[in-house]
């Protein structure tokens, strides 16, 4: 549980920023929806949805799964 704990606070420490900018800059360029901010409201609404919805399946049927 240590060596876990040591090794979660240094992944977060060393590479969170650049997790954190992939995340932000990398996957969804959202310059491209400038001028429809609803449509990419909408894709963010279903990918919630949608893994909100997988989580909960998974877990009710006792599959290991990650929220992260």
């Amino acid at each position: 549980m240590l060596v876990a704990s040591v090794m979660e606070f240094g992944g977060a420490v060393l590479v969170g920023g650049r997790v954190a900018d992939t995340i932000r800059n990398k996957i969804v360029k959202v310059d491209a929806f400038t001028h429809q901010p609803a449509v990419l409201m909408l894709g963010m609404v279903c990918a919630l949805v949608g893994s909100s919805t997988w989580l909960t399946i998974a877990t009710a049927i006792g599959m290991p799964v990650s929220t992260t």
